[in-house]
């Protein structure tokens, strides 16, 4: 954003055999509450769908990241 890396998104894990995958991600404070987080996941979610022919991606957060 302006120059500033804002955050990130990544699969860490594909699992070929069961054709699924984990995703996690990460914003930096200042960036948080302008919709960064949700397009970073639904462009790495359509991808593993679309183009890796993944049937399941999971998403895990903490209980009290009220936030995510």
């Amino acid at each position: 954003v302006d120059g500033a890396l804002a955050g990130g998104c990544a699969c860490w894990c594909i699992h070929r055999q069961n054709r699924h995958a984990e995703v996690g991600y990460w914003l930096d404070a200042g960036h948080t509450g302008r919709g960064l987080a949700t397009r970073m996941a639904a462009a790495v979610v359509g991808q593993l769908f679309q183009v890796e022919r993944l049937h399941r991606v999971e998403m895990l957060c903490a209980v009290e990241n009220t936030a995510s």
